[in-house]
């Protein structure tokens, strides 16, 4: 499946652009944000061929934010409740029918200086409460997080994205700067063997962020010819509750050389 991350920087006055990439490009999935969109746009404008299931999470008390998810109609698709913790809460969340595998995908975009990171990351903790490969993307405004070493300030922001990812296994795989020299549209996975290819391309438009293309591979639970059974299991690293400790000492007494 191919995937683009776009931050829009507003599609209401980009509607040419945006038929180009929905129609030209052979996307299966579109993740946008800073959409501008409101009530004011249906989704006949978006979409006006009808080739996507439009899922959208429109701010309500402003111009500007808002994400969008499209998910090309060759695949099912059906939206997930997001839990209104707080409502400057920008997240969209789609479970996306992957060849057998449910791919469950969150969308969110935080303003610059919102403080309502904590509100975001108790909902992704909700969201990503299910059986199958999860995929959170979107422009969270997190630049100071240095993805390699795994290092961020401590400020009730950046450490809490960070330490939501190693928590709960999440790997991030943008791998250039997509702002400037900032990286800010991110794309997590607790699956990232299943991910490949992610590069950062030309902004979309006139917006001042880069995209963000990427596949997807999911291998079908029946492959092989074996039935699907109630009794079939998944298994997934605990990384919540790993014991960092032992791993670090276990790590610290090996010769690497």
């Amino acid at each position: 499946m191919k995937w683009t991350l776009i931050n829009a920087r507003s599609v209401c006055n980009k509607f040419t652009e945006l038929y180009q990439v929905l129609y030209d490009c052979d996307y299966d999935i579109v993740l946008i944000t800073e959409t501008w969109l409101n009530d004011k746009f249906p989704n006949s404008i978006i979409d006006p061929h009808n080739c996507y299931y439009i899922f959208r999470c429109d701010r309500s008390a402003a111009t500007g934010g808002g994400v969008c998810v499209l998910v090309s109609k060759r695949y099912n698709a059906v939206e997930v409740c997001v839990p209104r913790i707080s409502t400057t809460l920008e997240i969209c969340c789609v479970d996306i029918d992957c060849s057998g595998v449910i791919c469950r995908t969150c969308l969110v975009y935080r303003p610059p200086k919102s403080t309502n990171m904590p509100e975001i990351i108790d909902s992704l903790r909700c969201l990503i409460e299910t059986r199958g490969p999860c995929i959170i993307a979107g422009d969270l405004n997190c630049k100071d997080i240095n993805w390699a070493p795994m290092e961020a300030p401590i400020d009730g922001v950046h450490d809490l994205l960070l330490d939501f990812c190693v928590s709960y296994g999440f790997t991030q795989l943008t791998n250039e700067p997509t702002r400037s020299s900032s990286l800010l549209d991110i794309v997590l996975s607790n699956t990232p063997l299943t991910v490949c290819d992610s590069r950062v391309t030309c902004p979309f438009s006139n917006s001042d962020h880069s995209q963000v293309e990427f596949t997807t591979f999911f291998e079908s639970p029946n492959r092989g010819g074996s039935p699907r059974t109630a009794s079939h299991h998944h298994k997934y690293y605990d990384w919540k509750n790993a014991d960092f400790a032992g791993i670090s000492q276990y790590l610290s007494s090996v010769d690497w050389a």
